[in-house]
């Protein structure tokens, strides 16, 4: 399924009200509630049209997409359907949809491993091709070593079946992406379309290395050289300000519902953003765009929610504020 069970669930669930507004998308009355006047999402408010199948996020914009994948694929109403079809048949108009919007695969690219260069370039996402003299080195507690050059948008295989890794790199950070099989442990709520999940399940972070796990239960670490634009300052006051703030934000992650996909992502976003103001140095190196646009734009994201994430939001303010004045050698 290209979006787990369990956020399709939220929105798809029989524990909505009756819906009596319009569906902008199909034209049947399909929502409970007038999602044109909703500001934010705390997830108490999410639902899917009762008829077509589109979750509420979607139905606020102009959507042909969704339209036009629910008619090519039957025009079931999709709440006449039991849960777990229901939730099979919205993922697959979703992914109808997602295949019109990006470059994806077909199954016989990902049973050979073909990967469109556009991937790369047109799915929203830039992810240069970079080749440098550092060396990709994986270890697992078996005892198997392996070393690869240090490149991009390259498939490296540990074996000829089911593992298989390759880097990326965003922003100048480096990233590994890993098959199916070797994709037990959690990854960063990130997507890369064309890549995960049709090629890829696993997303990893080198902090300073990354460790991942296969479906027999073995532990694999792998690590490469510092990229030459990476900074970190360790004995400075901000860099125990972030430390600290990030330690709270997974901590608060931890204590939410599996369920509360938005918050999740967005308190994930905040941890990816205050990591990068500490360790690319100062403003010189690297503004926090998103971070900047979630609390000067979307302030009702920590304001609507009483409690520990509302009270982020000051403390984030202010350590935007203390990153943009800071001068770091």
């Amino acid at each position: 399924m290209r979006c787990p069970p369990g956020f399709w669930e939220l929105f798809l669930s029989d524990e909505h009200a009756d819906p009596v507004y319009t569906c902008p998308s199909c034209g049947n009355v399909g929502f409970a509630l007038d999602h044109t006047k909703i500001l934010g999402n705390n997830g108490k408010t999410s639902e899917s049209c009762r008829v077509c199948g589109i979750p509420d996020f979607l139905s606020k914009y102009p959507n042909n997409e969704w339209h036009e994948c629910w008619k090519e694929n039957g025009s079931r109403h999709v709440f006449e359907l039991p849960l777990t079809e229901r939730i099979e048949y919205a993922d697959h108009i979703y992914d109808c949809m997602y295949r019109k919007e990006y470059v994806i695969p077909s199954e016989e690219d990902v049973k050979a491993k073909r990967l469109d260069r556009r991937i790369f370039s047109d799915n929203d996402r830039d992810l240069p091709f970079v080749k440098d003299d550092s060396k990709l080195t994986i270890t697992n507690d078996k005892g198997e070593k392996w070393e690869f050059p240090y490149e991009t948008n390259r498939i490296f295989e540990l074996d000829s079946d089911k593992r298989y890794v390759m880097l990326i790199e965003e922003c100048g950070y480096a990233r590994l992406l890993a098959s199916d099989h070797l994709g037990v442990r959690e990854s960063p709520r990130l997507s890369y379309p064309g890549l995960t999940p049709d090629l890829f399940t696993f997303i990893g972070l080198f902090e300073p290395d990354c460790v991942f796990e296969d479906r027999d239960g073995v532990i694999y670490t792998a690590s490469v050289a510092k990229h030459k634009r990476e900074y970190v300052f360790e004995d400075d006051d901000f860099h125990k300000k972030v430390s600290s703030l990030v330690e709270r934000i997974n901590n608060i992650i931890n204590d939410l519902p599996k369920k509360d996909f938005r918050n999740r992502g967005i308190l994930t976003y905040c941890i990816m953003e205050l990591e990068s103001m500490d360790r690319r140095g100062d403003p010189s190196r690297f503004i926090p765009h998103n971070l900047i646009s979630i609390l000067e734009e979307r302030p009702d994201t920590f304001k609507d929610n009483p409690g520990p994430i509302g009270e982020l939001y000051d403390e984030l303010k202010e350590t935007v504020r203390d990153y943009e004045a800071l001068k770091r050698g």
